[in-house]
């Protein structure tokens, strides 16, 4: 979905949800702060309700740039990036939940994306990222389904299944890197996109080259996936498949 036009919105971040064994996690903005409110409920009919008319206000973590942040859920639960220079650099925190009742986030991972840019500079092959061409957009959405196109989309992604290559020079550690950005660099501006729905993966974009990276959560790894085609200036909003998809996704068990 990398052509979808969209009115700026300074709220962007409140578009995220997430949903985890029964409740969703929706943020909001307050004047004394960022929160998120998790919603018990129960699901019949299609119909999501309140269960016990329960829900619990969970204050995000302290310490960003202003209220940049983006909720979201991966194989392991509710996690939070953090944007903390308004640039390149980001907190990723696990949200952590006792039988007690206890809730608070945990600091998972830090990584900034600047040496990424030294790394790949001006790197202009597509990696294993699939992105379709104009004419291939236009031929599905005249014949509604292009089963070969999609077959071999699915193919490539399969063989790929995002495992690491030692050999694949997309891929680097980022333990070495340091955790902040320099006072002097380009203004490149990263995003996060969002998270794998089933594998410990968040996505992240560089606005200026529209280059697109996958940050391995487990082992503190980036692999260059590519450009993102795209017609517009930047990305202001994105989404991965949702639940009623995910089962189509190539190497869904």
């Amino acid at each position: 979905m990398a052509d979808m036009n969209s009115d700026f919105n300074s709220d962007g971040e409140l578009y995220y949800s997430a949903h985890w064994q029964g409740s969703l996690y929706v943020p909001l903005r307050h004047e004394n702060g960022d929160f998120v409110m998790k919603y018990y409920y129960y699901s019949q009919l299609h119909t999501i309700k309140l269960w016990n008319d329960s829900y619990q206000v969970i204050e995000l973590p302290k310490g960003g740039r202003g209220s940049l942040f983006r909720l979201g859920k991966s194989k392991k639960g509710v996690y939070c990036v953090q944007d903390m220079d308004g640039r390149c650099t980001f907190k990723i925190w696990l949200l952590s939940e006792s039988h007690a009742g206890a809730i608070d986030w945990v600091l998972n991972n830090e990584i900034c994306f600047e040496t990424a840019r030294r790394t790949y500079p001006c790197k202009r092959d597509s990696g294993p990222w699939i992105s379709q061409t104009l004419q291939q957009k236009e031929s599905l959405l005249e014949e509604d389904v292009n089963l070969e196109v999609a077959n071999k989309y699915n193919e490539a992604i399969s063989k790929d299944d995002f495992e690491w290559d030692s050999d694949d020079e997309n891929v680097v550690t980022t333990v070495d890197w340091p955790k902040k950005g320099s006072p002097g660099a380009p203004a490149h501006l990263f995003w996060c996109l969002g998270f794998h729905p089933y594998k410990e993966i968040a996505l992240f974009h560089d606005d200026y080259r529209s280059a697109t990276f996958a940050y391995y959560l487990n082992s503190s790894k980036v692999r260059y996936l590519g450009i993102m085609e795209h017609e517009y200036s930047d990305v202001a909003i994105s989404f991965a498949y949702t639940p009623c998809w995910t089962m189509d996704l190539p190497g869904r068990k």
